[in-house]
């Protein structure tokens, strides 16, 4: 596997009105609060959802939940105002995914090499990640060029 793959990405989830939104999966230089707290706010930034932030939900390592250094705090420093934060066990948001995985993709998986996904990480290489997009931008575009076709 190249060193390019290799790097450390955090996936930005919003949840709002009983729903979950993939924002972004920015690529980090190192996996410190620093880093992931200017990634996530960088993300909803980019989506106009700096405001609207309520509620943090992460594991408790400490480049998350650290007093200091913690992505968290970051955040509530960044932000100049507290955050309601819903820390969890890496093991107890694992299994949540996997609910959700199964439920959704149909596909029980009792190894970590699902198929999907270790197709998506053979041709990592081939994606473009300068194009990816926030969503938000993704469907603005798409209903722009939508628009423009009925007229």
């Amino acid at each position: 596997m190249s060193v390019e793959l290799r790097k450390e990405h955090l996936p930005v989830i919003t949840s709002f009105y009983g729903r979950e939104q993939l924002l972004a999966v920015p690529k980090l230089k190192s996996s410190s609060g620093k880093h992931q707290a200017k990634a996530i706010s960088t993300a909803l930034f980019d989506c106009n959802l700096l405001d609207n932030l309520q509620i943090m939900c992460c594991d408790t390592t400490a480049s998350n939940t650290g007093c200091f250094n913690g992505a968290c705090a970051i955040l509530e420093q960044s932000l100049g105002r507290e955050l309601l934060l819903f820390a969890c066990r890496h093991k107890g948001y694992e299994s949540v995914l996997q609910a959700v995985f199964e439920a959704k993709i149909k596909q029980i998986a009792s190894s970590p090499d699902i198929l999907m996904f270790k197709k998506f990480r053979e041709n990592w290489n081939n994606i473009d990640s300068s194009d990816i997009k926030p969503y938000l931008k993704f469907v603005t575009g798409r209903v722009a060029k939508t628009s423009s076709k009925l007229c």
